[in-house]
């Protein structure tokens, strides 16, 4: 299949749509769908491998869990699967049990969530 692209200065390159509405739509639901399918039964995520050295990537950054989390919220309300869901929930809860610390100090408990990558286990 061949794609007609744009050829102007400020679109040179561009994929020209039909229904940039529709393209949207699929966007957003095979983004959402790659991003549960990238999630591990513990909630944890799968960010893969450096290619160039066919290595396991082996830090865990947990601002991007997150993130990839609230992408996954905002997938579901357009697409509006439970299986979505469920992956969100997975991974709120490993959110939770990895990168929240409860420490009690007094009678005040402080929550602290780690701005930083951790490594995973």
């Amino acid at each position: 299949m061949r794609l007609e692209l744009y050829n102007g200065e400020l679109t040179n390159r561009i994929r020209k749509t039909t229904n940039i509405k529709n393209e949207i739509a699929s966007l957003i639901e095979k983004s959402t769908y790659y991003l549960v399918n990238q999630l591990k039964p513990s909630g944890q995520f799968e960010y893969g491998y450096f290619s160039a050295f066919a290595k396991r990537i082996v830090t865990y950054n947990i601002v991007r869990h997150a993130s990839s989390l609230y992408s996954m919220a905002e997938g579901y309300e357009l697409v509006k699967d439970e299986k979505i869901l469920d992956a969100i929930e997975r991974g709120i809860e490993y959110l939770i049990g990895e990168a929240i610390v409860y420490k009690n100090e007094g009678n005040q408990k402080l929550h602290m969530l780690w701005m930083m990558q951790i490594t995973m286990k």
